[in-house]
């Protein structure tokens, strides 16, 4: 029980570490200039692009920017939950649901971030997915352990 515990602490650290990251890169692209031309080019157009809303001026550049947060924000709020779960002295059963969820938030965000992401939050998402594994198989009763149903 303690290795699972370990290895399920250890997975949301590695979560709150990426949004915070994360978030430190998005407070660069809006505090620092744009490091190339294409760069600025690139962000000068995601500006310009409206995006039909209620509020006025949205555009793909606050899109891009909320979407951002969005996901440093779950990153970190996930991870604390995972904290709050090992220390919260619940029961094996409401910890086994967790590290299910945590095992199933990592797989998905990797299986996206494959497909969307840049390499270093899928990293990240990969170390914290690696972790959760054993989280899981480690708990007691385990049915893959005991070769139960």
């Amino acid at each position: 029980m303690k290795s699972s515990l370990r290895f399920h602490k250890a997975s949301a650290w590695v979560l709150i570490i990426m949004g915070l990251v994360h978030i430190a890169a998005h407070i660069a692209t809006v505090v620092l200039p744009p490091s190339t031309p294409a760069e600025a080019s690139l962000f000068q157009t995601m500006k310009s692009f409206p995006l039909p809303d209620l509020l006025p001026d949205r555009n793909m550049w606050k899109i891009y920017q909320g979407l951002s947060l969005v996901f440093s924000a779950t990153s970190i709020l996930w991870g604390l939950s995972n904290l709050s779960a090992v220390r919260g002295g619940g029961s094996l059963e409401f910890l086994r649901r967790q590290t299910n969820l945590n095992l199933t938030f990592c797989a998905i965000l990797f299986v996206i971030g494959l497909i969307y992401f840049i390499t270093p939050p899928n990293a990240f998402l990969l170390i914290a997915l690696i972790l959760a594994i054993p989280a899981r198989i480690k708990l007691p009763g385990n049915t893959a352990q005991s070769g139960g149903v």
